[in-house]
């Protein structure tokens, strides 16, 4: 009932704003990339703690004193990000500055709004792009890939930051998109490896109960990541098709069937995101 009434709404401001081409569908756009985005957040939060306990086990020397090693930083101190979840969150954040970008060009929003976010986001991926080498010692397939996909979207938010033209501005932002979609995708597909990671953080070796070394109590918390991560997958999954129309809408001038294509994807969005919360609380 909530999701249906959550998609009247979304069509009936459409209708209100039907004389305001491309605003209206962008600004809905917009909060449901915001829905993916908590979602995400929720995620990375629980990932960050999983991180953290893996790390502290490895770091943890058989005998003597460890050494101090500086890309570990964030593992000795509870401040911030571990690595792994740092680059990721910068990740999904940059994705999600870049979606601003595109509403803000629909809407009419000043250039200098636009490339700021964009340097924002460039700060911050930086940052990311040296830590994640603190994440090299758990072995995950997403760690490389992850480096190698803020790699190419570094650069290309760096030059956008210090576009004026809003022309020029709007074409670079539109030959950007590949980059921005395959690190979502990459963010998507390493939700294998942050499973593993959780699930690393609740064995205990020495404990006889419960499967591969979780506890029975464990199991469960377990699959309540599983279903974390599942929710979001889905969402991320729906976001990404809404981009795709978002980016066609903003290369052809917002015609009226990238637009519609625009308001389809985003009220699968919102009507999923209802459908997940849900069936997460039960």
């Amino acid at each position: 009932m909530k999701a249906l009434l959550a998609v009247g709404t979304i069509v009936f401001i459409l209708l209100l704003s039907a004389c305001a081409t491309g605003v209206a569908e962008f600004q809905l756009y917009g909060a449901a990339f915001d829905t993916q985005y908590v979602e995400g957040a929720k995620v990375f939060d629980r990932l960050a703690a999983a991180e953290r306990t893996v790390a502290k086990r490895m770091l943890k020397p058989k005998a003597g004193i460890a050494d101090f090693d500086p890309n570990q930083a964030a593992n000795y101190l509870q401040v911030g990000d571990p690595p792994l979840t740092g680059a990721m969150r910068a990740s999904l954040g940059a994705a999600l500055h870049y979606n601003q970008a595109l509403s803000g060009l629909a809407t009419g929003e000043a250039t200098v709004a636009l490339t700021n976010r964009l340097s924002t986001a460039a700060t911050s991926l930086g940052g990311s792009a040296s830590a994640i080498a603190g994440a090299a010692g758990f072995d995950l397939a997403v760690t490389p890939l992850l480096t190698s996909a803020i790699g190419k979207v570094l650069p290309i938010f760096e030059m956008l930051s210090k576009i004026s033209n809003r022309i020029e501005f709007r074409q670079q932002l539109v030959l950007a998109y590949p980059d921005i979609r395959s690190l979502l995708v990459t963010l998507r597909n390493g939700t294998k490896d942050m499973f593993e990671l959780m699930q690393r953080s609740y064995v205990i070796r020495s404990s006889l109960a419960g499967t591969d070394g979780v506890s029975n109590e464990n199991l469960k918390k377990l699959e309540a990541d599983r279903a974390l991560l599942a929710g979001w997958v889905i969402l991320l999954d729906r976001t990404i098709v809404a981009m795709d129309s978002a980016i066609l809408a903003i290369a052809e001038g917002e015609s009226s069937a990238d637009l519609a294509g625009l308001v389809d994807a985003t009220v699968e969005i919102r009507a999923l995101a209802e459908t997940i919360r849900a069936l997460q609380n039960k």
